[in-house]
C-alpha cells in the first residue's frame, strides 16, 4: 500500500512540474476581437521585428495600444506587397515567451 502511495505522489510531482515548467505559457483572450494589421514592424532591437496590430481601430503603425504579432506572417497569407491596413477578428494569446509580453500569438483569425 505504501508503494502505491509513493507512486501517486511522484506522479502528482511530475504533473505539477511540467504544468509550471511549459515551454509555452499563455494567457488566452476570450472570443474573436476586431484587429487591424498595420504592416511590419522592421525596427532594429532586441524585441522588434513581426507584424504590428491593433485593436483599438488604429491604422498607422505604433498607434494607440499596439502588439507585435510572433507568428509568421505567412499564416495570414501576408507577404512583402501586401497593402495595409488588413482588417480581420482574431482570437489570441499573450505570448510570455517574447521580451516584455507585449507579443501575441494569432490562434484564430477571420478576414
Amino acid at each position: 500500500m505504501n508503494n502505491m502511495k509513493n507512486k501517486i505522489v511522484i506522479l502528482l510531482g511530475v504533473v505539477a512540474l511540467f504544468s509550471t515548467t511549459s515551454c509555452y505559457k499563455k494567457k488566452t483572450v476570450e472570443g474573436f476581437h476586431p484587429a487591424v494589421i498595420t504592416g511590419f514592424d522592421a525596427r532594429e532591437c532586441a524585441c522588434c521585428g513581426g507584424l504590428l496590430i491593433n485593436f483599438q481601430n488604429h491604422v498607422n503603425s505604433f498607434d494607440g495600444e499596439y502588439r507585435t504579432i510572433s507568428n509568421d506572417p505567412a499564416e495570414f497569407g501576408i507577404t512583402d506587397s501586401t497593402a495595409f491596413p488588413v482588417y480581420m477578428k482574431v482570437r489570441y494569446a499573450i505570448d510570455t515567451t517574447k521580451c516584455d509580453g507585449n507579443f501575441i500569438k494569432i490562434l484564430e483569425f477571420q478576414k
